[in-house]
Formats: structure tokens, sequence, C-alpha cells
């Protein structure tokens, strides 16, 4: 029983003075758990200094995502046109060998309807993406300056003299 419970004051111990790898700044600007919440308090100021770098970094981040998902999409649409083409040209050759296989006019349009339906959700569903983007962004703004503070309240509770 000693045992355990000692190996459990090791794993607490070791966990609370391993530095921090993740973010763990809620949107109101409050510690995230409460093993953060130990760390800060056995850290301090290190704590601080590696939570301002992750915040710092996790704003660059989401500052590129956008660029980020437009270059992966603009990928996925030359690859898509590829197969596409290829397809549309399979396709001609099979109705011209079975010309009653193609699609009647009122049929291309319906995939017509539906493709541009699909452009206007996709269009809508990166809109709201770089809206929660923005606002991420925005939330982790507002919290650097308490972040700041707790990495220059470190220094002086560290130095008194400054």
């Amino acid at each position: 029983m000693i045992a355990v419970v000692v190996g459990c004051a090791i794993a607490v111990a070791t966990t609370a003075l391993l530095p921090s790898t993740e973010l763990s700044i809620t949107d109101s600007c409050q510690i995230a758990g409460p093993m953060q919440k130990l760390k800060s308090a056995v850290q301090g100021q290190r704590y601080w200094v590696k939570q301002l770098q992750l915040l710092d970094e996790k704003v660059r981040d989401l500052e590129t995502l956008p660029e980020r998902i437009t270059k992966v999409q603009q990928m996925v649409d030359e690859q898509t046109t590829e197969v596409l083409e290829k397809n549309r040209q399979s396709m001609e050759e099979l109705y011209s060998k079975y010309p009653k296989l193609r699609p009647s006019p009122m049929q291309e349009m319906a995939g017509a309807l539906r493709k541009r339906a699909d452009a206007i959700e996709h269009a809508e569903v990166l809109d709201g993406l770089e809206r929660m983007i923005a606002e991420r962004i925005r939330s982790l703004a507002s919290c650097r300056p308490a972040v700041f503070a707790a990495t220059v309240a470190g220094e002086r509770t560290a130095n008194p003299n400054q």
C-alpha cells in the first residue's frame, strides 16, 4: 500500500516538474485542469514562460491555418479535376457504345445543381471555419497580457530588486 502511494506521489511530482507541451489556458484566461495548476504552482515562472511561448506559437499556427487549408484544397481540387476528366472520358466511351446509358438533360441539370449546392456548402463551411479560427485568435490574444504578466510577476518574485 505504501509503495503504491509513494509511486503515485513520484508520478505526480515528476509530471509536475516536466515542462508543459501544450497550451493550458482556457478562453477565460485561466489554467485548464488540476494537473496544470499543480505544474504552475511547482514550476512558477518557468511554467508561465512556456505557456507564453506556446500561446504565441498557437496564434502563429492559427494565423497561417487558412493559407494552409487553401493550399491543401488547391491540391485536392487539381487531383479531383484530373480524376473527373478521366472519368468523363471513360463515360463518353461507354456512352458511345451504349447511348441509352447517357443521362437525360434533366439528370444532367440535377447533377449540375447538386454540384453547385456542394460548392455553396463547401464555401459556407470554410467561412465558418475561418470565423472560428479568428475567434480563437482573438481569445488567445486577449489572454496574452495576463500570461505575460504572470511571467513578469514570476521574475519580480525571483528578483525582488527589479
